[in-house]
């Protein structure tokens, strides 16, 4: 799988010279990319806990910081504050200039889809790593709840990337 993922997306790493991509990629892609990557690992790994033990629409409501039938929760205001200036942050270095209101409602539509889409694939992942390994879900693990179970499913060491049942993934 670790070999799929640098083929599809090995060329947003490395920059190249000499590659087709080199510009564009090098250019604010890049620094949108990166702002992506981080923000969504930040918010995993603070959050994971909580966001395992409820619905995936929970960061959907968290992302658009609204729902249509109630409120949202003390932590999903916090995560939509966290998120909130990232989305900001991206349309500014996009540097989109002259957006009528509808316009500017749809670029942050797709950034709120990207964040939110990355959120729950990580997310699911987990939540399917560990009903693989017969671990019990967050609210009733207690202590024995792997602190750095973010770091462990997605860690860039090989040494501590999580194996499942001899396979990783």
């Amino acid at each position: 799988m670790r070999g799929f993922i640098q083929k599809i997306f090995g060329f947003l790493q490395s920059g190249e010279e000499g590659s087709s991509l080199a510009g564009p990629v090098n250019g604010p892609s890049k620094d949108i990319e990166r702002i992506i990557n981080e923000t969504v690992h930040s918010l995993v790994r603070k959050w994971h806990v909580r966001l395992l033990s409820e619905p995936l629409d929970y960061i959907i409501y968290a992302a658009w910081g609204a729902r249509m039938d109630g409120e949202l929760t003390k932590d999903q205001l916090a995560i939509h504050a966290e998120l909130e200036p990232v989305f900001d942050t991206i349309v500014a270095i996009m540097d989109i200039k002259r957006l009528n209101e509808e316009q500017d409602f749809a670029v942050r539509y797709l950034i709120r889809s990207l964040f939110i889409a990355k959120i729950t694939f990580i997310i699911d992942h987990m939540s399917r790593e560990l009903a693989d390994d017969h671990i019990p879900p967050p609210e009733t693990s207690g202590p024995s709840f792997p602190a750095d179970l973010f770091d462990n499913l997605f860690s860039q060491n090989e040494d501590r990337r999580y194996w499942n049942g001899g396979r990783r993934w």
